[in-house]
């Protein structure tokens, strides 16, 4: 199933989306409502299903593919190295949970920032049923 990325010409919301190939396009904002949604041109991103793929069946000692969600200390949230909000966040880690179903996550909050924030981010975890937390409490000097 493609990846598409979507981003609205009104108010710059962006996102990306698994869509059959067969689903119509998205055209109303989910942030603002109004019909001024276009599909972005990204690097093409489909996921493999079923058996007799080197993914599937050939690639051996592959660890998951772990998503890491950082808060910063004036509260930016980031996904790997990507800004977001809590809804982009809820939205994406669904998306990644649905290819992978044993997702797993770590959340790194700076010392400064206020516990609700990261209080928001173990909600949508939990909401999503994502079994595989890990919380990152302090940086490992070496």
């Amino acid at each position: 199933m493609p990846i598409y990325e979507y981003r609205c010409g009104a108010c710059g919301w962006q996102q990306e989306l698994l869509q059959k190939m067969s689903d119509a396009p998205l055209k109303d904002c989910p942030e603002c409502g109004k019909p001024s949604m276009s599909k972005m041109v990204t690097a093409a991103g489909f996921h493999l299903k079923g058996s007799g793929w080197y993914v599937t069946d050939f690639k051996s000692g592959a660890k998951p593919q772990t998503k890491a969600i950082t808060i910063t200390a004036d509260g930016t949230m980031y996904l790997d190295t990507y800004p977001v909000s809590l809804p982009e966040l809820e939205n994406l880690l669904r998306q990644y949970k649905a290819i992978n179903p044993n997702l797993p996550v770590v959340v790194k909050a700076d010392a400064g920032i206020a516990y609700q924030r990261v209080v928001d981010v173990l909600d949508i975890v939990g909401r999503l049923e994502i079994t595989q937390l890990g919380l990152v409490t302090q940086r490992i000097v070496k």
